[in-house]
């Protein structure tokens, strides 16, 4: 689950929810396919938008962000008078309604913009209260497990945690125990950082079912190094390292006896939620590139390394860094490398012409005879 309707939340369907739990949780719901292309899409516009209220803008999810406007309301005004713009001119050119959360820090401002208006604010010093009714789970440091704790220690309320001493959360949560016990009282230090346009791209997809052959996720690559080379010439930009990010639903990567051909620095292995482990590994490419069949190339490559029988793949992740403007790179004059430029250039058009499934790798397609 992308995202879900308050009509749906109400009836305990969540955001990371498979499709199966929560067609238990909401068995009326309508479901609508994802597009992940589409979605990124709308969210640059969005956030090219904001970009031009606030140079202290901060992507966070898809189709969200963090905003400092301190220094911008000299030009604008105050923050309502901001979010007075934003509104109607996302809801002019995007057709989205937004929700504004205006607070002193970021945690009560995220919060803020979830109560269903289209601009909240929440003034300095009224933290505390305003947080009191919400649930745990609105805490950024409240994971799964200690959720389920707390609800077993009879907290289920951000007003009920906020009453438990500081101590005794982190005599029973360790360290982390002192920043719930700080959110809870609405204190978040964290700042906006400036990083809009970001210094990488980053595309990921998620599934519904979890997929067990490389095959599989070879072909979700391969559409994802599409939306990843878009990206680049929209920009002019081109990239010089690229990391494969595998979340194995399973938990292979981290069974006894689990291993990588020769493993270096460039692969990692680390546990980003209670259910599922993550693989990292990346490659630098000979000289920085817009080529979808280097991209892809090296995609394929750095799967073969890592994808083992018995993972689980849930998520799909690929990040291009390094990134330099578009004319540090000289073509070839001849030969194989301007055929491919040029060759990269048509499909591009015909995409966007077409679509994105006008044209795809024929080695992602099904063989018709056996």
């Amino acid at each position: 689950v992308v995202s879900a309707s308050r009509d749906a939340m109400k009836l305990g369907v969540e955001e990371g929810m498979s499709i199966r739990q929560a067609q238990r949780a909401c068995p009326d719901a309508a479901l609508v396919i994802a597009d992940y292309a589409l979605y990124r899409q709308v969210s640059e516009h969005f956030l090219d938008i904001l970009a031009s209220y606030s140079p202290l803008l901060e992507p966070d999810t898809l189709g969200s962000a963090y905003m400092d406007v301190t220094a911008s309301r000299t030009l604008f005004g105050d923050a309502q008078r901001i979010a007075s713009m934003i509104v109607p001119r996302v809801h002019e050119q995007l057709g989205l309604l937004v929700s504004i959360g205006c607070a002193s820090n970021k945690l009560v401002a995220r919060v803020a913009s979830g109560v269903g208006k289209s601009f909240a604010r929440i003034d300095a010093g009224s933290e505390v209260g305003f947080l009191a009714p919400f649930p745990i789970a609105v805490l950024d440091a409240v994971n799964g497990k200690m959720k389920k704790r707390l609800n077993e220690l009879g907290v289920s309320t951000v007003g009920q945690l906020a009453m438990i001493p500081e101590r005794l959360l982190v005599r029973q949560f360790g360290p982390v125990g002192s920043l719930i016990s700080k959110q809870s009282r609405g204190i978040d230090p964290s700042r906006v950082n400036a990083a809009y346009p970001p210094e990488v791209i980053k595309i990921e997809h998620g599934f519904d079912n979890a997929l067990l052959e490389p095959a599989e996720v070879e072909e979700h690559l391969r559409r994802m190094t599409n939306e990843a080379v878009i990206t680049l010439r929209k920009r002019n930009i081109l990239a010089g390292e690229i990391m494969l990010v595998l979340f194995d639903d399973g938990g292979l990567a981290a069974r006894p006896g689990f291993a990588i051909p020769d493993p270096d620095a460039s692969t990692r292995i680390y546990n980003p939620r209670d259910s599922e482990l993550c693989l990292s590994i990346y490659s630098r490419f000979k000289k920085p590139t817009d080529s979808a069949a280097a991209i892809a190339q090296a995609l394929v490559k750095l799967l073969e390394s890592v994808m083992r029988p018995g993972m689980e793949v849930s998520r799909v992740r690929i990040v291009l860094s390094e990134l330099t403007p578009g004319a540090a790179s000289q073509l070839c004059l001849i030969g194989d490398g301007e055929r491919r430029h040029r060759l990269d250039r048509v499909v591009e058009l015909v995409r966007a012409r077409f679509g994105d499934g006008s044209v795809i790798f024929a080695s992602s397609m099904e063989p018709m005879w056996s």
